[in-house]
This record gives structure tokens, sequence and C-alpha cells, in this order.
């Protein structure tokens, strides 16, 4: 698939800082016997794509990326590794490395180590789309709304009020109108988008719908951990399995 890239440079960074509240040292806690990050640097191997970055404030995560083979040319700066950091400026002060060493990068897929259960399938779809598509638009990872944005509500003073006008009531599950939301499993962006824009987003993203919910886990808390965990668990039961 290298050979069908159309000569963009695509660049996986995977973003991995030492710092995490709800789960201590996140990125470097085993989950079915590998270090969270891992996972995703797993799914990096054999991409049409090049060498994945792992941008770290750790040293130990830098050493372990290196030693399977991937790219971690330096530490994170301590202003971009705070809880406050954005990712798009994490993202920024990376492509900004490849510019001062003088190679080109078209788009960057970001992927996040809190998604170790995505497949390398719907990485290899996300790429497709977006070279479908000449590169012009961020691809990023989405699932069916759950619960549906239709049936939900906000506080007005002491009383609940419909997001929406209300007709989503009238409607059976079947009927209402699909929508989505991001997962956070995939983003793929192109680097224009990240510089002039200043945004993952823009005005026109293309969707990968990922229907699985084991692949969307997003792991922030240590409830989400312990699914993860059980996961693994009914998964090592099963012969010949792999996720």
């Amino acid at each position: 698939m290298k050979e069908e890239t159309k000569g963009l440079q695509i660049l996986p960074i995977v973003p991995a800082r030492k710092g995490s509240k709800r789960i201590p040292n996140k990125n470097m806690k085993v989950l079915g016997g590998k270090p969270l990050i891992v996972w995703t640097l797993d799914q990096c191997k054999g991409l049409p794509t090049k060498t994945a970055l792992v941008s770290t404030d750790d040293p130990t995560i830098q050493e372990l990326v290196i030693q399977n083979g991937f790219v971690a040319p330096w530490l994170r700066p301590q202003e971009l590794s705070t809880d406050e950091s954005t990712t798009l400026n994490v993202l920024i002060h990376a492509l900004d490395y490849y510019q001062s060493i003088g190679e080109t990068i078209d788009a960057v897929l970001l992927l996040q180590p809190t998604s170790p259960f995505r497949t390398k399938e719907s990485i290899l779809r996300a790429i497709d789309l977006f070279l479908e598509n000449d590169g012009l638009h961020t691809v990023v990872g989405v699932s069916k709304a759950d619960p549906h944005p239709m049936w939900c509500f906000e506080k007005n003073g002491i009383f609940l009020k419909p997001l929406f006008n209300g007709e989503g009531f009238l409607l059976r599950s079947q009927d209402l109108p699909e929508m989505y939301s991001i997962n956070g499993a995939i983003y793929l962006i192109p680097v224009k988008t990240l510089y002039e824009k200043r945004a993952i987003l823009s005005e026109r993203n293309l969707p990968i719908v990922i229907d699985s919910q084991k692949e969307t886990l997003d792991i922030d808390t240590m409830e989400d951990w312990q699914y993860a965990e059980f996961l693994c668990e009914q998964n090592s039961k099963k012969p010949d399995s792999v996720f």
C-alpha cells in the first residue's frame, strides 16, 4: 500500500506524556501483558506511512519507544506536558521538528494510546478515505451517538429542556436520524489544517464509522481501565484469539 499513497507523507504521532491524574503513569501501565502505549505502537507496524513518532516527556517511555523501533528524538518541553496542554500544540511542536530537519510532512495520523483496541483495519480504512479525497480533509473516527442527542436534555433553571425542539421524543428509535460522536480512536489531519487553521477539525470532515464498542473504548478513568482488563481477560479465554 505504500506505493498507493499518492506521494503524500503521512506521519503517525502518538502523544504519551507521563502525567495522568486519574490513572497514574497510565501510558506505561500494563494492560493484557504489555504497557498501554505498546498496543498503539503495535498498530503502527507495517502502516503505509513514515515511522511513527512518540511525543513524550518521560525518558522511560522514550527508551521503550526506541527499543520498539519507533521515533522519539527528544523529550517534550514541560510547557507542553501539563493538564492544560493542547493536543494541537503537541502536534505543531512535532511538525516544527520535522521542518527543522528538512523533512516534508503532508498529514498527521493522530493515534492516542487511550484507544488500545482500535484495529489496523480501521486505520487503513482511514488512510484510504483520506487518499481518495486527495488528502484535503480531516478523517475522524466516529461512532453512532448514544444516547441519541434528540433524546437528551439540558437544565433550564430547575427544569429540563430538550436539546432539540422535542420532536425526537415522538419518534421511534429506528426512525431517528443518524447522528455520530467522535470516539477519539483515529484522526488523520492535513498539515495545512493544523498550521493554517490551527485546528484538528475543519468545516468539512470525513467520518470513519466504527461500530465496535470494544474498538472505540477510550480509557480515561479507572472504571474504563477495569473494563479494558475485563475485555483482555475475556479475549484470553478464546482459543487463538487476537484483538
